[in-house]
């Protein structure tokens, strides 16, 4: 069911939006009321602060190699980040900011 910021509670289990795939998170503390508004359009709407949620978080080192323009054989390492959508092995807390976005609650636990 789709939820606004304003209703979450803590133990609530949400699906959000994040590009192009979605991030499972379970809330850990209340969401506050902004004091000050950061959006340029809005003079009546209530924001609340970011929302402090657990997820399942992966780096993940991704390696290739490829040949320069010299015939020089190089290796290229990074990093990227993935978000696992399940509701088990939570490993990060990280703050989100859920205003505007859509929201869906999957389970309700409250402490």
């Amino acid at each position: 069911m789709e939820i606004e910021v304003k209703d979450l509670e803590i133990g609530d289990e949400i699906l959000i939006p994040s590009s192009s795939s979605l991030i499972y998170a379970k809330v850990l503390k209340l969401p506050k009321v902004r004091t000050t508004t950061k959006r340029w359009h809005a003079t009546n709407i209530v924001y609340y602060k970011s929302v402090k949620c657990s997820i399942n978080y992966r780096e993940i080192t991704q390696t290739r190699t490829y040949t320069n323009s010299n015939g020089v054989s190089q290796v290229h390492n990074w990093n990227r980040k993935k978000y696992i959508c399940t509701p088990l092995e939570h490993n990060v807390e990280k703050f989100f900011d859920l205003n505007e976005k859509t929201i869906w609650l999957i389970n309700r636990n409250s402490f």
